[in-house]
This record gives structure tokens, sequence and C-alpha cells, in this order.
């Protein structure tokens, strides 16, 4: 799944596939990604006034969001292909 963002930064995608839930948490296996638009010029919504809990985020799922000045210190992804951003 990296592999997938990292050559789609900046392109519009469908992804298709089975979505489940494990320990509460949301989950996507990828089947199919269908290039839409290269270069797509959509504009993120900035959520800097949001709290950054699941319940206040659960609006925004699937959608391109910005946060203006956040620093990410590490990147873990663990051997389920799963993305930990600390």
């Amino acid at each position: 799944m990296k592999a997938t963002l990292e050559a789609n930064v900046g392109n519009l995608v469908n992804i298709l596939g089975s979505k489940s839930w494990y320990s509460g948490l949301d989950q996507l296996r990828v089947e199919e990604e269908l290039l839409v638009a290269a270069d797509d010029s959509s504009t993120a919504t900035n959520i800097d006034a949001m709290a950054l809990d699941s319940e206040t985020l659960e609006d925004y799922k699937g959608q391109l969001v910005e946060l203006t000045g956040m620093v990410i210190v590490d990147v873990y992804e663990d051997s389920y292909g799963n993305l930990n951003l600390h």
C-alpha cells in the first residue's frame, strides 16, 4: 500500500476493494487501483482547528485534508502494511 500511495502523490485515484474492521479500526483490502486524473488539482480541507480524535475525524474519512505545521517524526509500517505516523 505504501508503494501505491507514493506512486500516486498528486493523482486522483479510485480504490476498489473490500472494507472490514479489526480492533475498532477500518481496513481496506485493495484489489485494484484506477487512475482517474494525473496531477489532480483537488483542494484539501484544512483541519487545523479540529480535534485529532476518531470521533471528530470520522467526517473527513476518505477526503483530502491538510494540517499546517504538523511535524511527523517517525513512520512505521507494520507487517500488515499499515502506516503509523508519530
